[in-house]
C-alpha cells in the first residue's frame, strides 16, 4: 500500500452511566466508502464490544473496590493493517471517567479491568475462527 494513502480507521466512544451502556459512532466516512447512517459496519461492533465489555469491567473493578463511580467512556479506535490479510492491525481504547482516580488507583482499577474484560482477553489471545458452508440455507 502506497505511503500516501491515508489509514483506514474506525472510531466509537462507549459510556457506561448508572448500569446503563451506550455508544456513538466517531467513524468519518469516506469518498469512496460513505457510511450507512443507521447502521455500523461490522468493525465498528467489534469496536463497540471491545469498549463496551472493558467499560463494564471497569465500573465492576471500580465498585469492588469501593471508589466512587458515576460513569466511564472508552473511546475505541481500530486502525486497518496495510496489507492482507484485510484486519484491524491495532485496538487503542482510551478511558475517561466522571470520578477522577488518583494514578494508582487507576492502574489498579485497569488492572483488574483487563483481567475480568472477556472481549479485549479474547482478542488479545488471537482465538481460532472456523467459517463453514451449511448445506441447507438459513436465513436470520
Amino acid at each position: 500500500m502506497s505511503s500516501d494513502i491515508p489509514t483506514k480507521r474506525w472510531a466509537v466512544a462507549v459510556t457506561v452511566d448508572q448500569g446503563r451502556f451506550s455508544f456513538l459512532r466517531e467513524t468519518v466516512p469516506s469518498a469512496t466508502a460513505p457510511l450507512d447512517s443507521t447502521s455500523l459496519s461490522p468493525v465498528e461492533y467489534l469496536l463497540v464490544a471491545a469498549g463496551g465489555c472493558l467499560a463494564y469491567s471497569i465500573q465492576a473493578a471500580i465498585t469492588a473496590r469501593h471508589m466512587p463511580f458515576t460513569w466511564v467512556t472508552v473511546n475505541a479506535i481500530g486502525e486497518k493493517a496495510p496489507d492482507n490479510p484485510s484486519r484491524v492491525q491495532h485496538l487503542k481504547l482510551s478511558v475517561s471517567l466522571g470520578e477522577p482516580l488518583t494514578d494508582p488507583n487507576m492502574e489498579r482499577v485497569l488492572e483488574d479491568a483487563k483481567r475480568m474484560c472477556t472481549v479485549t482477553n479474547t482478542l488479545g489471545a488471537a482465538p481460532t475462527v472456523d467459517v463453514q458452508a451449511l448445506r441447507q440455507a438459513v436465513r436470520v
